[in-house]
C-alpha cells in the first residue's frame, strides 16, 4: 500500500475537493468495481472503498469529463497540475510535482 505524502494516510486521501477551472469541487472516490469484488483497494494507489485516490493515481476520475484525471485535457488545479488543491499548497503551490 501506499502512503500519502500529504495526509500520512494509507485508507484514502483526506481532501475531498479539486480545483477545476477556478471552481472547487467534490472528488470522486474509489468503488469496488461491479463486476469483481477482489479489488477492495485500488489497484494504484491503494485506498479503500468509498475513499478518495492518491495525488498522482492513475484511477482517479476527473469530475469535469469523467476522463482519467491524469490524462484529461480539463484544466483541473494551479498551473494544470493534477492534484487537489490542498496537497498543492502543502507541497508550496505544487511546483515539485509537475
Amino acid at each position: 500500500m501506499i502512503r500519502c505524502e500529504f495526509c500520512n494516510n494509507e485508507d484514502g486521501c483526506i481532501e475531498k475537493g479539486i480545483e477545476i477551472d477556478g471552481e472547487y469541487r467534490p472528488r470522486i472516490p474509489y468503488t469496488i468495481p461491479f463486476f469483481d469484488e477482489r479489488y477492495q483497494r485500488c489497484h494504484d494507489c491503494g485506498v479503500l472503498d468509498q475513499r478518495y485516490h492518491h495525488p498522482g493515481c492513475d484511477m482517479e476520475t476527473c469530475i469535469n469529463c469523467g476522463g482519467q484525471l491524469i490524462s484529461c485535457d480539463c484544466h483541473v488545479g494551479t498551473d494544470g497540475v493534477k492534484i487537489p488543491t490542498e496537497v498543492l499548497r502543502h507541497f508550496g503551490k505544487g511546483d515539485e510535482l509537475q
